[in-house]
């Protein structure tokens, strides 16, 4: 007994692992990182414009002193998007790299506001940094630090925050208050730079709950997407996308159905019964298998859905679930190929030296649902159409043509298509006879 000359893989995708979830989340980062970077220099220069505009408020020693801090701002964030393109693209092989990018990145985005506000005191004295805005800076670059979705490089960033406002204030500030001041306004006090120091805290609290509970927002989502993507790969090796879709999303219940205008190829591999009796079960499986690989990438690249395999046979249809306009042209296009295709593995003897198939296309009217109860259904098509094409194609080995399309399916050609008539011929169910035709 010949070896079978094909093999299949027929073994199913394994569903990824968890971890993919998290490499995908660490990919997504990234990319949120990086456009962030991008929207965070269009704000560095729009602090220089608008520090530009209050110059004449501001005095232009420190406006000029803040500008260039802005700039290096810029430079920052356009220098941290490099790095994260370079170490990004090497991962996972330059990860700790990356961590130690992003933990550096937040270090300088939160002192960015304790260097600012040191140029205003160096400027304008101590009253004017205490009360100046530039402080709140501080939180911006735990936003950003947040934005990441590593809650414990968020908390870092709001120690950072308030440990450097704190130490500003005691260091730098409060030795250069002016006591008259102080007892004249009570913002100058202490409790005022403490009260700052508690907001920044309350700010860090919510934006590490808000990037925890995001992050596992997005953990859930990329595992339902996950196992949903891979339900639809599965779902798609046994129907068609379209109808795939409908039974994720439900719509397919018992009792549904479409009336459609169709073509209907039958394709059958003759004798294959007998092929059966003097060949091992594996060759036989092997044959359809091959062939079926084959006939399936066939009718698609033709607009076709395959409908279902019937053992040694298969059903394909043009024109639903999704339109075809030249659904009878695109249908006999195939039947030539899958033709060819039989040839061409005939052609390699062995197990395939007795492989013969029929096409049978016929035209007409079907309706197409779900069969089944509502805990086992199958799409199909149900109608006289179906069951011509099936019998046209048994006329094939009768009238020793490969392919035998109906009347009906004739009409649909166009002029280009040549075809031979076969007379007329009578099929089991029909009353009348039908006339039928072959490609010349």
């Amino acid at each position: 007994m010949a070896a079978p000359s094909a093999r299949i893989d027929v073994s199913l995708p394994s569903v990824p692992e968890v971890g993919a979830d998290v490499i995908a989340l660490d990919r997504a980062v990234l990319e949120w990182e990086k456009a962030a970077c991008r929207t965070l220099v269009g704000l560095a220069i729009g602090a220089i414009a608008m520090l530009v505009a209050i110059g004449p408020a501001i005095g232009s020693e420190l406006q000029l002193a803040e500008i260039l801090l802005a700039t290096i701002a810029m430079i920052h964030f356009m220098l941290f998007r490099h790095g994260l393109d370079v170490l990004g693209a090497q991962q996972p092989a330059r990860h700790t790299a990356l961590v130690v990018l992003r933990w550096c990145g937040a270090t300088l985005e939160v002192s960015f506001a304790s260097f600012a506000t040191l140029i205003v005191l160096r400027v304008h004295g101590a009253a004017w940094a205490l009360t100046s805005p530039v402080s709140m800076i501080h939180v911006l670059g735990m936003i950003a630090a947040a934005f990441r979705l590593q809650p414990a490089l968020t908390i870092y960033a709001t120690i950072l925050a308030a440990t450097q406002w704190m130490l500003v204030y005691y260091l730098m500030i409060a030795p250069g208050l002016d006591p008259a001041l102080v007892a004249e306004l009570p913002t100058l006090r202490a409790w005022a730079a403490w009260e700052q120091t508690v907001w920044f805290v309350l700010i860090g609290l919510f934006l590490v709950v808000a990037s925890q509970r995001l992050r596992r927002l997005v953990l859930a989502n990329s595992k339902q997407t996950r196992l949903r993507k891979f339900a639809e790969h599965e779902l798609e090796r046994l129907v068609s996308v379209d109808v795939a879709t409908r039974a994720l999303a439900g719509d397919l219940v018992p009792g549904a159905s479409e009336r459609r205008w169709v073509t209907v190829l039958f394709c059958d591999l003759r004798d294959f019964t007998a092929l059966c009796e003097h060949r091992r079960a594996e060759d036989a499986l092997v044959i359809l298998n091959a062939f079926y690989e084959r006939a399936c990438f066939i009718i698609r690249a033709h607009g076709g859905h395959v409908n279902k395999f019937l053992g040694d046979g298969v059903l394909a249809l043009f024109g639903a679930p999704e339109d075809h306009d030249t659904h009878a042209a695109s249908a006999l296009e195939c039947a030539r190929q899958l033709v060819r295709a039989a040839d061409e593995l005939r052609a390699q003897g062995g197990v395939w030296e007795e492989l013969q198939i029929g096409v049978g296309l016929d035209t007409g009217d079907v309706v197409l649902g779900a069969l089944g109860s509502s805990d086992r259904l199958e799409y199909t098509a149900i109608g006289a159409t179906v069951n011509r094409a099936a019998r046209l194609q048994a006329l094939s080995a009768t009238t020793g043509r490969r392919i035998v399309l109906s009347a009906r399916t004739a009409t649909e050609l166009d002029a280009t298509q040549s075809l031979l008539p076969l007379g007329e011929a009578r099929i089991k169910g029909v009353d009348r006879p039908i006339r039928i035709y072959t490609p010349r």
